[in-house]
């Protein structure tokens, strides 16, 4: 192997495209265009910043100026792959370099894999998510991948030399100048966290629920496209779908979302993602890591609930010293106290309906006996249903809180 080369006009992709060769090849070369591209670059761990810098220096050059150089540096030094940011330019880019090497293509790949026998193989989504492609191909090829597929490279403390190679470009076409497209200030493609509106959720009144809830996590609120074009609520920019945006977010979180084949394309690249909706069949809840079945507007106040944020600053101000009972009387609220649990990392046990009396005798017993189990959460159903509540005469207890009214 003599190495695979990266290129996009775009410094953040290009560092990530870095992350993406490293796991395929011990060396891997980015390129660029102009020395200010090269300064980010040199931090990414690449084994060299190759800078395609315009021998006649006319200024103006796109991208794609570049592409016979950037052919014949990948054809001179033998690279096993050429990987290109799926971008506008880096498109055409890609294509035309892989004319030029009379090479393989192989646009927006998901996965790339170096097989045993020296060959190569590529997964890429198709039919809007409904299918998975798969090829394999021996020799050079031109790779496009998306931004999102990995995280950007960094190696602190060390720099990559930079090589300046001296090119003819074309000049046939220049960039004369540049108008800023006026956007809504969103940027979803590189948002960590989305909180995405659907259609059962789209009354004007609920985009301030959705909004507390985007603002509890920090982040950013998006939509369907029904939301947007039909319903005009939130600008098209903020709406996720295969003609619309594409995230890759840590956390996705679907808010009356049905989630048909049009929109989870977008987002199908989430690591974790949860849905909200009253109606269990939902498509979306197929590709849910989590799916609460219930009405939104019980389920997200609970983050901003007076009452649980008492329960939050109690348990931080006991800090472990003595017991606490909690009391709660929604099912709903559990999910709320669960989370809370384990951002908090608490030891507690959860005292609750549905529960065997071996199974309640047993969790009762540890709450009364181990000394590092603090907090219980009892559901008053659980008292309907016939059990004993814990003897609080027997438990240090500091306090017993009752989480009343927690939709209010």
């Amino acid at each position: 192997m003599t190495g695979i080369y990266v290129f996009s006009e775009d410094p953040r992709l290009a560092a990530e495209l870095v992350t993406t060769a490293a796991a395929l090849a011990d060396e891997v070369h980015v390129v660029c265009v102009g020395v200010d591209a090269a300064r980010t670059l040199t931090g990414t761990g690449a084994a060299s910043v190759v800078v395609l810098e315009d021998r006649g220096a006319t200024g103006g050059a796109r991208p794609e100026a570049y592409v016979a150089a950037l052919a014949g540096l990948v054809r001179d030094r033998g690279a096993d792959l050429l990987l290109v940011g799926a971008t506008v330019s880096g498109w055409e880019v890609a294509a035309r370099v892989a004319a030029l090497l009379d090479s393989a293509l192989v646009s927006e790949a998901s996965v790339v894999t170096s097989l045993p026998d020296g060959a190569w193989q590529a997964e890429r989504v198709m039919y809007a998510g409904g299918a998975v492609q798969t090829e394999t191909w021996s020799g050079t090829a031109v790779v496009t991948v998306a931004a999102g597929r990995a995280v950007a490279a960094a190696a602190p403390g060390s720099a990559s030399p930079v090589e300046v190679v001296a090119v003819d470009v074309d000049t046939r076409v220049r960039v004369v100048s540049r108008t800023a497209r006026v956007r809504a200030g969103v940027d979803l493609a590189s948002a960590a966290r989305v909180v995405c509106v659907g259609m059962g959720l789209a009354e004007p009144g609920d985009l301030a629920l959705a909004g507390d809830l985007a603002d509890a996590l920090d982040a950013e609120l998006a939509c369907t496209r029904p939301v947007a074009e039909d319903r005009g609520l939130l600008p098209t920019e903020r709406y996720i779908g295969i003609s619309g945006a594409h995230v890759h977010p840590d956390l996705y979180v679907g808010l009356g979302v049905s989630g048909q084949v049009q929109h989870t394309v977008g987002f199908r690249d989430a690591k974790v993602v949860v849905g909200i909706n009253t109606s269990p069949t939902a498509p979306l809840f197929a590709v849910c890591d989590y799916a609460l079945v219930g009405d939104v507007h019980e389920i997200v106040p609970l983050e901003k609930n007076p009452k649980l944020q008492e329960c939050r600053q109690v348990i931080e101000d006991i800090g472990g010293a003595s017991k606490l009972l909690v009391f709660y009387f929604f099912k709903p609220t559990r999910q709320y106290l669960q989370q809370l649990a384990e951002q908090m990392e608490l030891n507690c046990v959860f005292l609750e309906s549905g529960l065997s009396d071996a199974e309640f005798d047993e969790r009762k017993r540890k709450f009364n006996t181990d000394d590092a189990c603090t907090v219980a959460f009892c559901q008053t159903d659980a008292v309907k249903e016939g059990h004993t509540l814990l003897g609080t005469e027997n438990v240090p207890c500091h306090t017993t809180l009752f989480l009343e009214n927690t939709y209010s």
